[in-house]
């Protein structure tokens, strides 16, 4: 006070004032040193009055401000000072360290540099230093700075804590993890340190060493709902969702406010299958963020997974409301409507999925199959192979779309996506098991049973592989391939009656009825009431001779279907070969009243009255049938041998035309066509019809024998010995031995005929034989009765035929 009074006395008498300079200033750092900051400043701004512009008054007023955290005041006066003195280091480091308490890091750091220009260096001055380059991010500075600290204080803690962090924003994660060592081998309670270092090794994924980081300083602040909820994140990630839920409750036992603890709680629920809990967490989470959509994503998954697809639903809209653009909301929305089968509303989902991220090929499958389940088969196609341009190896899109194309009915597409799906998982039973489909469908039975071969390899326990073989084997041929495929399916399930049906069909086809009737039995056990059991039993019974069981089977089907024309007609067929004709006329006449436009059935009682000995009735059946259907063979064929019976020949010779028109190489027809013509005397033609005859079968006898008999009738001698030749070298019959006899007469070769003579007599004739040679060597006797040894031949046999008429 003594000094304020003489400074004021010296302004007012002029005296120099300066004496009260060094005064001030010892006044300032006694107060100072007394901690009594307040009178230290009053006595340095004293002193700056008594000698203006003076920095040291300035310095140490900022440096005392600094100490009372008047950081503002601190700044403005050192940036004075250092503007007095701008060579002073201590000035630059202390308007850092005010800039730095005032969060403005750029000057800060000037200062600093400044501060280190002046020289010289030391840890503190490189400590603050670096700190600010630390807050500025400039980490790669800031390393350097603070490396050279540690390099001469290496128990600074600080220093390490802050080098870790820098390294963490430079990513050098090895770094990291040192720097935060180091500060804990000096301070192993750091807490900074040990939350820097347990991010660092959760981020590099060493869980367990994290968990006890995190543990260490729990230790120290066990009320910490950070370091809570840092350690539940630890222990989910390590997939000890127990501990982690362990850990979540306290963080959130502590701090209900936080958001992340709750999402961990929830996600570790979750994962227990405790869904009730985890939606709770979530829901929790949701009340402190009701904006966020991922949130109402991860309830939705929770409903999800408990079958609360409702609510999972309403929690996705909820999502995709907030942002319509969160794909994962739209798509896990379309499985829920996919669950519920609403398969609309589902598609909508992921379509709209599949517009905010258009390369994700699950989404296209996921649509394709929505699409599938509305038969929009086309889209589904469309929306498989966008998946497939985006996955050209994904064998799961090419199978779906083949699957696609056979719904849509594209067999060769189906084919082709079948084919690369199964290049691209070569054991996918069901890949190979849909492209036998395929083939089967599509009629390539060869490459169907070879796709299903494949598929019985991989599983010969799958059931429906083996039904699927026996049937391409069976529409390939291969009855007995089929019947083995049929067996091993029956040994999975034996009671699949239509496979013992199958296999019964294929034991008909192969000729071995009893193990048909078998198969057949066994299906009827199983399907009493099955109709085309009964049918296969008739054939069966039918064919092996059994016409009595045939025709009771035959009479089950009618008696429960009476109206089941097929099986009057079999019936009647089977009493046709019993021989009951009457019966079988009777039943084809029932069969007419019910379907009379039906041609075989006509054609049928044709044969049935033909062969009773109903010539004319078999002729007006014959004739209704063709006139049903003019275009069948066998109806002309049976026709004009009716005609034949009634020796009607020139309408005979009509029929047997219609026939050879149909089927010219109808070898019988052409035949019965000779023997007509010969017959009528038409005899240019009958050569016609029998030459015919022996182009298509060389070796048949009888054209042979006719052609060799007709040029005999038109006195072609050398014609008549060629064909006689040629039949007698297939077989040696009697009436063509005669021809050739005729024959060589009529060449006037008589020596060859006599030759012939004798072998005649030679030999022992049947009645029929004789019968055909004596009227053989009759009709050439009516024209010439010169030739001895045919009146002496003829004489001898009719002699013989008398003694065959005597006896019994």
């Amino acid at each position: 006070e003594n000094f304020k009074t003489g400074l004021e006395l010296c302004k007012e008498s002029g005296n120099d004032e300066s004496s009260f300079f060094d005064l001030f200033i010892q006044c300032g750092i006694s107060f100072n040193l007394a901690s009594k900051q307040d009178n230290a400043i009053e006595a340095f701004t004293l002193a700056s009055s008594a000698v203006s512009s003076s920095f040291v008054p300035l310095y140490l007023t900022g440096v005392t401000q600094i100490s009372r955290n008047n950081y503002d005041l601190a700044v403005t006066v050192l940036d004075t000072a250092v503007k007095i003195n701008p060579d002073n280091q201590d000035a630059w480091y202390n308007l850092g360290l005010g800039y730095a308490s005032l969060s403005r890091f750029t000057q800060a750091e000037d200062a600093f540099v400044k501060a280190i220009e002046k020289g010289p260096e030391s840890p503190v001055l490189w400590f603050e230093y670096g700190t600010v380059l630390n807050k500025l991010g400039k980490n790669s500075e800031a390393v350097k700075a603070l490396r050279k600290v540690v390099e001469s204080e290496p128990q600074n803690a600080v220093a390490w804590n802050i080098i870790g962090n820098s390294s963490v924003a430079l990513s050098k994660t090895d770094d990291a993890i040192d720097a935060f060592r180091k500060a804990l081998e000096t301070r192993p309670q750091m807490p900074e340190a040990l939350i820097g270092l347990g991010e660092e090794l959760y981020r590099t994924k060493q869980y367990s060493e994290a968990a006890e980081v995190y543990a260490k300083a729990i230790e120290l602040d066990n009320e910490n709902p950070l370091l809570w909820s840092k350690l539940a994140k630890v222990f989910y990630d390590a997939q000890l969702f127990e501990k982690a839920v362990d850990a979540g409750q306290k963080s959130v036992a502590y701090k209900q406010s936080d958001l992340e603890p709750w999402l961990t709680l929830g996600n570790s629920y979750f994962e227990l299958g405790k869904f009730t809990e985890a939606i709770s967490a979530f829901e929790k989470a949701s009340s402190l963020d009701q904006q966020n959509p991922e949130i109402w994503n991860l309830i939705g998954k929770a409903y999800f997974a408990h079958d609360r697809y409702d609510e999972s639903i309403n929690a996705y809209r909820q999502a995709v409301t907030i942002n319509p653009s969160i794909q994962g909301s739209w798509y896990d929305m379309g499985l829920a409507y996919a669950i519920k089968e609403n398969f609309t509303d589902a598609a909508e989902a992921f379509e709209k999925a599949g517009t905010i991220e258009p390369d994700k090929p699950f989404i296209w499958i996921q649509l394709g199959d929505m699409y599938m389940a509305l038969q929009r088969f086309t889209d589904a196609i469309e929306s498989y192979s966008k998946a497939i341009i985006l996955e050209p190896e994904s064998y799961d899109a090419f199978y779906r779309k083949g699957l696609a194309c056979m719904q849509a009915e594209k067999i060769d597409d189906a084919i082709i996506s079948f084919v690369k799906a199964a290049e691209l998982s070569h054991s996918d039973i069901d890949i190979w098991f849909q492209m036998g489909l395929a083939y089967y469908t599509g009629g390539f039975y060869t490459e169907a049973v070879q796709a299903l071969e494949v598929t019985a390899s991989l599983d010969p326990l799958r059931p429906d592989t083996w039904k699927q073989l026996a049937r391409a084997r069976m529409d390939l041929g291969d009855n007995s391939g089929a019947i083995d495929a049929f067996a091993k399916r029956l040994e999975l399930i034996p009671d699949d009656y239509d496979c013992w049906i199958k296999m019964g069909i294929c034991y008909n086809i192969l000729e071995k009825y009893d193990d048909a009737i078998f198969a057949l039995q066994k299906a009827l056990t199983f399907v009493p009431d099955n109709i085309e059991v009964y049918e296969q039993l008739g054939l069966a019974s039918h064919k092996s001779g059994d016409l009595d069981a045939a025709i009771g089977f035959y009479q089950t089907i009618t008696d429960r279907i009476p109206e089941d024309t097929d099986a009057w007609v079999n019936m009647a067929l089977a009493y046709h070969y019993k021989g009951e004709y009457v019966s079988a006329i009777t039943i084809y006449n029932q069969v007419l009243s019910m379907a009379p436009d039906n041609p075989y059935t006509w054609y049928n009682l044709g044969l049935a009255c033909h062969s009773n000995n109903q010539i004319n009735d078999a002729i007006s059946a014959y004739r209704q049938a063709v006139k049903l259907n003019p275009d069948a063979p066998e109806f002309w064929f049976h026709l004009g041998m009716a005609l034949n019976s009634l020796e009607l020949y020139g309408e005979a010779i009509q029929a047997y035309r219609k026939v050879v028109q149909f089927d010219n190489d109808n070898i019988e027809a052409w035949f019965n066509l000779g023997l007509a013509y010969f017959i009528w005397g038409q005899y240019d033609d009958a050569l016609e019809a029998y030459e015919k005859v022996a182009e298509v079968k060389p070796d048949h006898f009888e054209a042979l024998a006719n052609l060799g008999a007709t040029y005999y009738t038109l006195s072609n001698a050398d014609k008549t010995i060629e064909y006689c030749l040629k039949a007698l070298a297939i077989k040696d019959e009697p009436a063509t031995k005669t021809y050739l006899m005729l024959g060589y007469i009529l060449k006037k070769d008589m020596d060859s005929a006599r030759a012939e003579a004798e072998e005649l007599t030679a030999v022992e004739l049947t009645r029929d034989e004789l019968i055909d040679v004596t009227d053989i060597i009759e009709t050439f006797r009516v024209k010439d009765n010169t030739v001895d040894f045919v009146n002496e031949l003829h004489e001898k046999f009719h002699k013989i035929l008398h003694v065959f008429e005597l006896v019994p």
